[in-house]
């Protein structure tokens, strides 16, 4: 008997992943389509800081759940059925629409240069501009939107390993002190780099915090889900802040998010996480359909809504609303040919618990 080390998959969760990709392409549409310079009350309606916070929290907190339901489980982690896991989800999809990238600009159609593909194709795009600040910026549009595959990538690298050779107590000093350090680091590396000031909340070393706060409340579920119970203004806060304070502070204080925002938001993002774990009405509005729906298609909905929300994509493919009905169908071609056959294969790397190890020694013949 097998039990599967991957986290259940809680329609309410599906539910917020739908709101982030939604605040997402929002967000670049309206840089793509003319509201870059908006007005300041519009700020939250083009909010998409907040869905790639959002996503962010809820890979930390998803990955240490699984992480610790494995080691509870089977008694240890799997550094190996960990990666494997991973590569299955990530890279099909990814790689398949970095390939269409790339028969576009061989064909001519759209430009990019090497070192982008270099950058995107082994997840250091978040650090392609502190050595490469050129390029064409069809390139950095098409493919810039990876820097997020980039920071989780090194996330993976970083926090299972962490957990493996330092054990939970270093990763709850890590996921507790960091979040604290990086607003002083990221206010002390915008001034001493200065050209590097737009990477603050892209690169590992300066952004890594908000995945990190996902991975706290994981850590202190338990207790910080009793503090909120039955709080409802709790909700409502982390509902008010990152969809509407943080949006309209940043249009009036420019350094609000790699101050305080990026933290503020990320914190209220795991506030809704354990409300939407939780049940209740919340959680109920977060697993209606459509939502649900949305949500298992994010993933590829984030990978594939820079090629059509852009004027550098000047066929009908480029304009409204065609572009969005071109973005839906390649999301949904993506997920069901590629996304979900492949999943199937993470069987392979499911772990078996210590009680079905015991038991099938016992009926090992010597």
């Amino acid at each position: 008997m097998t039990v599967s080390t991957t986290s259940a998959r809680l329609a309410s969760l599906d539910g917020l992943r739908a709101i982030a990709i939604g605040l997402v392409i929002a967000g670049h549409s309206a840089e793509a389509y003319g509201l870059r310079d908006h007005p300041w009350w519009l700020s939250p309606a083009v909010n998409s800081s907040f869905g790639v916070r959002l996503f962010f929290v809820l890979s930390g907190f998803l990955i240490t759940r699984l992480l610790m339901r494995e080691e509870e489980v089977c008694g240890s982690i799997s550094l190996k059925a960990f990666y494997m896991r991973r590569s299955l989800r990530i890279f099909p999809a990814f790689y398949l629409f970095l390939a269409t990238i790339g028969i576009l600009v061989a064909f001519g159609v759209i430009d990019a240069t090497w070192q982008q593909f270099l950058g995107a194709g082994t997840y250091t795009w978040n650090y392609l501009y502190a050595w490469y600040n050129s390029g064409p910026a069809e390139g950095a549009w098409f493919l810039g939107h990876l820097w997020t595959l980039s920071l989780e990538e090194q996330f993976y690298l970083f926090w299972p390993i962490l957990i493996v050779f330092a054990g939970w107590r270093a990763a709850r000093f890590s996921a507790l002190l960091l979040p604290l350090m990086l607003p002083v680091l990221r206010i002390a590396w915008y001034y001493r780099f200065p050209e590097q000031r737009g990477l603050l909340g892209m690169m590992f070393h300066t952004a890594i915090d908000s995945i990190l706060v996902g991975c706290l409340f994981a850590l202190y579920e338990k207790p910080l889900s009793a503090l909120t119970r039955g709080r409802d203004s709790i909700l409502y806060a982390a509902l008010a802040i990152p969809l509407l304070i943080s949006p309209i502070s940043a249009t009036f204080f420019r350094p609000y998010y790699v101050t305080i925002g990026f933290g503020l938001d990320a914190a209220c993002a795991g506030f809704l996480i354990l409300h939407a774990v939780r049940g209740g009405v919340f959680a109920y509005i977060l697993s209606v359909a459509p939502l649900r729906l949305v949500g298992t298609w994010s993933y590829s909905l984030y990978l594939w809504q820079q090629l059509f929300l852009t004027t550098y994509n000047t066929t009908w493919s480029g304009r409204l609303p065609t572009s969005l009905i071109c973005l839906t169908a390649c999301a949904v071609a993506s997920h069901y040919i590629v996304e979900k056959p492949i999943l199937r294969l993470k069987r392979r790397f499911e772990r078996i618990p210590i009680q079905s190890k015991a038991a099938a020694l016992e009926l090992t013949p010597l």
